[in-house]
């Protein structure tokens, strides 16, 4: 995950300086088809000053979650049109880039910014039904729909403890929310799902040999299905297939057993068996440790102490 705007895009920094914010912390992830996506956590304490804000043109969408209510107007210049709305909480608002925008929020704000570039739209529809994407929004609707708001709200966390967060369960979670928004909204038809079809030998011994040499989380999705010659949902699927858990909790599960290694029977401190095992610091550790083993790594070397 970058965490710096060099890549430009409406997210983060550029965020900011459309809203007023005082920062805009945000998450970039590899998004399908090698295009951008981000996600950035906006709050405001007060309606933005002075006239509104242009948004920057590219060839990109946001999906904006509102997570408490808020109130915004929205100027399509283009179409000579302007939008002034109350964003419930749960609601998303729809934006593309495209058009010629101008925000002005008109209340304070706390929301959950998802932004990805069209190519990477493009690139999940051509996997999921081979036609172009059709986007059915237009900017400014505003549309409930629970499924997006779950996963969209799902990177909060992201944002508290970014250190502790696997780029694989990111990026695993923008492939989701790609495939959500273009099957509902652009226009594309999911394929069946054949059950089945998990990875071949070869495939399983390369994946496990990369993800068990990236413990730190340090690798991708599109790493490791380009690996195996596969699309990023194809590979996830077969990945699930073959482990019966997707990449990033695989990694979670080897990051436990590498620390019950060293652990039993040694005096190592935790900070190095931390370090060594993948995690970010002791408390990442004992977190992890204790969801999957029921119990903290110190009480779990002082039963397993010859």
């Amino acid at each position: 995950m970058a965490h710096d705007g060099s890549a430009g895009g409406y997210y983060g920094p550029d965020v900011v300086g459309a809203t007023q914010a005082i920062t805009v912390p945000f998450v970039r992830s590899g998004a399908p088809g090698g295009g951008t996506a981000a996600v950035s956590l906006l709050r405001t304490t007060k309606p933005l000053a002075g006239d509104p804000k242009c948004l920057p043109q590219e060839a990109a969408l946001v999906l904006t979650l509102a997570l408490t209510p808020f109130k915004r107007d929205m100027t399509v210049f283009d179409r000579d049109r302007l939008r002034s709305h109350t964003v419930q909480a749960g609601h998303f608002s729809f934006c593309d880039l495209e058009d010629n925008l101008a925000l002005h929020l008109r209340s304070s704000c706390e929301a959950v910014l998802f932004y990805i570039s069209k190519a990477s739209l493009e690139a999940t529809a051509a996997e999921l039904s081979h036609r172009s994407i059709d986007i059915q929004l237009r900017s400014g609707d505003i549309v409930h729909d629970p499924i997006l708001a779950k996963m969209l709200s799902t990177f909060c966390p992201a944002f508290q403890a970014q250190d502790q967060v696997s780029p694989l369960f990111i990026d695993h979670l923008t492939h989701a929310v790609a495939a959500h928004f273009t099957h509902y909204y652009g226009g594309s038809a999911l394929p069946p799902c054949h059950t089945g079809g998990g990875l071949t030998a070869w495939q399983e011994k390369r994946v496990i040999e990369l993800l068990e040499e990236s413990l730190d989380g340090a690798i991708s999705l599109q790493m490791l299905a380009n690996e195996c010659t596969m699309s990023v949902r194809h590979f996830t699927r077969a990945f699930g297939n073959s482990f019966s858990m997707p990449p990033h909790r695989y990694i979670l599960v080897k990051r436990v057993e590498r620390a019950k290694a060293l652990l039993a029977g040694s005096d190592i401190h935790l900070d190095d068996i931390a370090a060594r095992s993948g995690f970010s610091n002791p408390s990442h550790l004992n977190r992890v440790f204790r969801q999957f083993v029921g119990t903290t790594p110190g009480n779990w070397r002082r039963g397993n102490t010859g």
